[in-house]
């Protein structure tokens, strides 16, 4: 594994403590919230060093490390794909999470439920992070189906007001379409190219 790979994979699995702190605690503390933001900039900062390799470099990389199902005639692994897309667009999401974590913490500073808010924005963040660096179709539809359930726990969070539990309905309609057209497509390729891999896929 290659410096780039290596710090690209302690980028992505940097924003994973947090969301394991609330299972081990669930009572989280008031420095939830800054704990949280404090994580999000430091992997903000951490992703810029694979990014300046991968501009560099300029070679795009797929890391598979993590083997978690078999079928008849299908293995599917935990693989992910950094490309130009991918490497340019982690670090834009990170530092734009960071920005409204900054926000928020003025913004609901007398909420008492920010906690479950930031958890919600760390997972939405994650979940946006496995649909761009997923490389093949399956965990691309988990990343898809994430964020989908996160923007709708996120617009509907004022739910007090009528706009935004519009906007949430709006969201989650648009996703179940979103839905069908991907379950038809892993359905399809499954039957013709019997993978999920956009490389073996690209081969019909």
């Amino acid at each position: 594994m290659t410096m780039h790979t290596t710090m690209t994979t302690l980028t992505l699995t940097s924003l994973i403590p947090p969301i394991l702190t609330t299972l081990v605690n669930p009572n989280k503390k008031n420095s939830y919230p800054h704990y949280v933001k404090s994580i999000v900039a430091s992997t903000f900062i951490i992703s810029l060093f694979p990014t300046t390799m991968f501009m560099c470099q300029d070679q795009e990389v797929i890391i598979s490390n993590w083997h978690w199902a078999t079928t008849q005639t299908t293995q599917l692994s935990l693989s992910f794909k950094l490309d130009y897309f991918s490497m340019m667009f982690i670090p834009v999401a990170l530092f734009v999470t960071w920005s409204i974590m900054e926000f928020s913490l003025w913004y609901m500073n007398s909420d008492p439920n920010i906690n479950q808010f930031f958890k919600y924005l760390l997972i939405f963040l994650i979940t946006m992070l496995i649909l761009v660096t997923a490389n093949n179709l399956f965990q691309l539809f988990i990343g898809w189906e994430g964020v989908g359930i996160m923007s709708f726990l996120l617009i509907s969070w004022w739910y007090a007001r009528a706009d935004a539990n519009t906007a949430a309905i709006q969201a989650i309609l648009y996703n179940r379409i979103g839905d069908i057209g991907f379950i038809l497509a892993l359905a399809w390729f499954i039957l013709h190219s019997n993978s999920w891999d956009p490389q073996q896929m690209a081969l019909l």
